[in-house]
């Protein structure tokens, strides 16, 4: 889609997240598939250490934050060891850590109230429907409306 339309990927990249929070959902059985999303979220997102240069890249750096979390929660509940090592807890962090420092750059100051809200996506009381908000209020609230069904 036209850069006009790029907030349209944010309902496959919902999805995928309610299937990893999903009860039933089993990170030993789904390892691969989880990884292939990574692999398309790692190349939208572009270089951690550069600035998100529009909204999609942003998107992407904080829809790969929160994969990471889901599926570092989701190994630990199953015992599994797939996600669940120090290096892998750790990236969450590092990337948020990477993110922040971009705040007060001049192409991202329409963002500055998602800056104040993701220092919080880490913590265990911040769910999947408190993300889809965040994202959809800060990224493209001129869309809310469109996305009301499926946050």
């Amino acid at each position: 889609p036209g850069n006009f339309r790029s907030f349209d990927v944010f309902p496959l990249w919902f999805f995928a997240l309610d299937m990893i929070n999903h009860q039933f959902y089993n990170p030993q059985q789904c390892h691969e598939q989880s990884l292939i999303f990574l692999k398309f979220i790692r190349k939208l997102r572009g270089n951690v250490n550069r600035y998100p240069k529009d909204m999609l890249t942003l998107g992407a750096r904080l829809f790969e934050i929160f994969f990471l979390k889901l599926m570092n929660s989701r190994s630990s509940s199953h015992g599994s060891n797939l996600v669940n090592n120090n290096k892998k807890d750790d990236e969450p962090y590092q990337f948020l850590f990477a993110l922040s420092k971009f705040k007060s750059h001049s192409s991202l100051k329409h963002y500055q109230n998602l800056f104040v809200e993701i220092n919080d996506i880490l913590s265990p009381l911040f769910d999947l429907h408190q993300f889809k908000v965040m994202i959809i209020t800060n990224l493209c609230p001129q869309v809310q409306i469109l996305f009301e069904h499926i946050i």
